[in-house]
């Protein structure tokens, strides 16, 4: 799926982004309307945005937020003010959000500064934060008995760490801040029964001076090489896979951005994901890389990539 460099920097400057059809762009942002925060949804399409729609109004200021899209559910996950996970679900009929339980026992409880992301499979959806302690959860949806179930996945990242998920080469990918923050990652095989997570590896890369505030990571033609895009406060860069980085631009409070250079007008970026389910989301199959899925399903009869 095509994005603009404009475009990454807008979804992560937002508190939770998905990729949708041939280039509509959702985001989950929080804002304050007469002293009350609210989380909202909303539609990027090109130069066209559509109105907010409201979420919920039991969210902290700056919450990460998470789209989480299988066969028989949309759902947008957020983080109440008492730092409690907190799940809403798309009324498709009516386009509102309905408040859900996860389905625990206990609340879960994420850490103060966490951020979020998800990835969809076949089997349901992974969605990854940080505990109180600063270990990465792997919060997984089962499609089969329509569960979630919580588990540590006993990795330690930079307390406040952006986190991207992505799948490609048969691998389901996290992407997160090390302690000595640079770029780490884990995988795991898609392949079968899904496998233990595989040693962190580093990505090639600077060290960074301060945690960034969002990072977006695009496979490569060849396996476990990826393009990172780093946002730190308004500065967008790029990373290519033998770690070179360059400054791509700026973008500012409002969302427009202002590219370093007329190229990078232009640039544009291949955000793929090589299985998109099917059933409510079109019967088109996977995609696959450089191939586009079915179409059908809600918001526009587009599928969403993530």
């Amino acid at each position: 799926m095509p994005s603009s460099a404009a475009t990454i920097g807008l979804a992560l400057q937002a508190s939770g982004f998905v990729f949708s059809g041939e280039g509509p762009l959702r985001l989950a942002t929080t804002e304050i309307e007469d002293d009350e925060v609210m989380l909202t949804d909303k539609l990027i399409d090109g130069d066209e945005s559509g109105d907010p729609v409201f979420v919920t109004s039991d969210v902290k200021l700056g919450s990460p937020a998470s789209y989480v899209a299988t066969q028989d559910m949309i759902a947008l996950l957020s983080v109440k003010p008492d730092n409690i996970l907190d799940c809403h679900q798309l009324n498709v009929e009516d386009e509102t959000w309905d408040e859900q339980p996860i389905g625990n026992t206990h609340p879960i409880i994420c850490h103060q500064s966490s951020k979020m992301t998800s990835v969809t499979l076949a089997s349901g959806a992974h969605v990854f934060f940080q505990s109180p302690n600063g270990i990465l959860v792997d919060l997984q949806y089962h499609q089969d008995i329509k569960e979630w179930t919580q588990h540590s996945m006993r990795i330690t990242a930079q307390e406040g760490s952006p986190l991207y998920a992505t799948q490609a080469f048969s691998k389901v990918f996290l992407f997160f801040i090390g302690r000595d923050n640079c770029i780490y990652y884990v995988a795991r095989s898609t392949d079968g029964p899904m496998s233990d997570w595989q040693s962190t590896a580093i990505l090639p890369g600077p060290r960074f001076e301060h945690v960034p505030d969002g990072v977006l990571v695009v496979p490569e033609n060849e396996p476990d090489a990826f393009i990172s895009y780093i946002l730190e406060g308004s500065q967008l860069s790029k990373i290519d896979a033998a770690g070179e980085s360059v400054k791509v631009g700026t973008i500012d409070e409002n969302g427009t951005f202002y590219p370093t250079s007329d190229q990078e007008c232009t640039i544009i970026i291949n955000i793929i994901n090589p299985y998109i389910n099917g059933g409510l989301f079109g019967g088109g199959g996977a995609g696959g890389r450089g191939g586009g899925g079915g179409g059908g399903g809600p918001w526009g009869g587009q599928r969403w990539y993530y």
